[in-house]
């Protein structure tokens, strides 16, 4: 499986991510890897994607049908293309109101309503190939971080199973 980029939901306990292998998709399970299954088919290939947690939606660059798409994060139906006619859309992230997307084509990172597509603008151009883009903000974190950690489970008896890092004693 060729894996080319990851969301985690953890207040839903899913995690997210776009396989490239034999026919594009998406993928979803649980946060410990259980109950894998394809949440959305017939997407292309997905370079980019991100999690809106306000609007529970997600959101993909398709670099084989040009355009930014977004779906419903819980149910995958209500899909609609967000932004159309780019040239290779790469990475995305979404903050407040706004999608932001790299384009290798283009050189460009620009920026559109998450919505409706509108007020499309151009922020920076560049010499670079910029691949990805994030947003780094209180509003997007969820939770908090330690040495060891739990992750939610529907196969366990309990909500969560607990690992340790590398070389390290729960």
């Amino acid at each position: 499986m060729l894996v080319d980029v990851i969301g985690v939901v953890c207040g839903r306990r899913y995690l997210y991510w776009s396989n490239w292998m034999n026919r594009p998709r998406v993928e979803r399970s649980t946060l410990d890897g259980e109950g894998r299954m394809t949440f959305l088919d017939d997407v292309g290939r997905v370079s980019g994607l991100v999690i809106d947690f306000d609007a529970s939606r997600l959101y993909w660059a398709n670099l084989d049908q040009h355009n930014i798409e977004s779906v419903d994060l819980v149910t995958g139906r209500d899909r609609h293309v967000v932004v159309s006619g780019l040239v290779r859309p790469y990475g995305v992230t979404q903050f407040r109101d706004f999608i932001y997307w790299t384009d290798q084509g283009t050189k460009t990172i620009e920026r559109a309503h998450k919505s409706t597509g509108q007020n499309r603008t151009r922020i920076k151009y560049t010499d670079a190939d910029v691949m990805d883009i994030s947003v780094i903000h209180n509003s997007r974190q969820i939770g908090t971080w330690s040495v060891s950690f739990c992750v939610y489970s529907f196969t366990h008896q309990q909500d969560y199973v607990c690992v340790c890092v590398s070389k390290r004693v729960l």
